[in-house]
């Protein structure tokens, strides 16, 4: 058996320094789920405009960016304390974006980390001031951006935004040369990495958005094909996957809200419901303000309006905790998730 082998190589990693898990800094999830483990298939579902991407993007790029940054700096002054989810491994994200553009995506990370790094969470530094929609940028925000080019070209090198395909097969092919870029195959047909201390995150936003191609003519296809090469790829490559799938339109119909029953659930997943059976772990977002509902398990949450979340655990494979509810408190001026102190 392989299990002692890998027993051994864990504890080993971790008397060096080294992670097995990107740790979660969201309050409460980290204490249910480690954290993003290599050879994982995660999805995250939500239904129109609750937020999904922008969860994805906080759990999956921002969290970690910011782990690995602080951990730097500890690194390059040591005589500190680590901080808090102290992370010598190092990752990559590859986003697939089959929604918005990569100038989008771009404006997004920098909105969130101007915003953090100014410390004006009252008053953030949104998309549209960047943009200077309404008005001219503050010049104090510009010579900001300027001087966070240390940490912008640290996320250049770890965050490539892809948004120039469309179909199960250009995705698939694209993961097949990332895997050549970053690893080989050895003479027994097994994969190394270049490097075993980096995790290989990708994430596809969002699956309904695929194209049909010659092969695979439907949606359905198309998620069943993309689905089940992700369930082979990350054993063969260890590479952790990370697609965004909607809630069917259905589940937000009167019924279902009428009788509490509005919140995600893998049998809501939209054109092809059969992804929960290859994932490891689903997670799905609510807002019951969208559907009226003031009083979401007990707790009153009119006055928090559509900044109010809970994050459900829908389907949890390797650990167990299905049914498992988080509420979150977000402010999407500058995509940021906070776990909600109830009291």
């Amino acid at each position: 058996m392989q299990v002692l082998q890998d027993v051994k190589q864990r504890i080993s990693r971790l008397k060096s320094g080294f992670s097995n898990s990107i740790p979660y800094t969201l309050a409460k999830l980290k204490d249910v789920l480690p954290g993003i483990e290599k050879g994982f298939y995660i999805i995250v579902t939500a239904s129109t405009k609750v937020g999904k991407s922008q969860l994805t993007d906080f759990l999956f790029v921002f969290a970690p960016l910011s782990l690995k940054w602080l951990s730097m700096q500890h690194d390059n002054n040591p005589t500190g304390v680590k901080p808090v989810g102290y992370f010598k491994d190092d990752f990559t994200v590859d986003y697939i974006s089959l929604e918005l553009s990569k100038l989008e995506k771009e404006y997004s990370i920098i909105s969130h980390f101007a915003t953090l790094k100014s410390g004006r969470y009252g008053d953030p530094i949104t998309i549209e001031k960047l943009k200077s929609i309404r008005v001219e940028l503050d010049q104090d925000v510009l010579t900001l951006l300027e001087g966070m080019s240390d940490f912008l070209t640290f996320v250049e090198n770890r965050v490539t935004i892809v948004d120039d395909l469309s179909t199960a097969i250009q995705i698939m092919n694209y993961i097949r040369a990332q895997a050549l870029k970053y690893g080989k195959f050895d003479e027994h047909n097994r994969y190394i990495p270049n490097n075993p201390y980096i995790y290989r995150i990708f994430i596809i936003d969002h699956l309904s958005l695929m194209l049909s191609d010659n092969i695979h003519t439907s949606i359905f296809s198309s998620i069943e094909a993309l689905s089940k090469f992700m369930v082979s790829a990350k054993k063969i490559y260890g590479f952790t996957f990370v697609p965004i799938q909607q809630q069917a339109a259905q589940a937000e119909n009167i019924q279902s809200v009428q009788f509490r029953n509005a919140e995600p659930t893998l049998d809501n997943l939209a054109d092809n419901k059969g992804t929960a059976r290859d994932a490891n772990l689903v997670l799905g977002l609510y807002s019951p303000m969208r559907n009226r509902i003031l009083n979401h398990h007990g707790l009153d949450v009119s006055s928090l309006g559509d900044n109010y979340r809970s994050l459900h655990i829908l389907a949890d494979r390797n650990y167990g905790q299905l049914g498992s509810f988080i509420r979150l408190h977000f402010d999407g001026s500058w995509n940021n998730f906070q776990t909600l102190n109830t009291k």
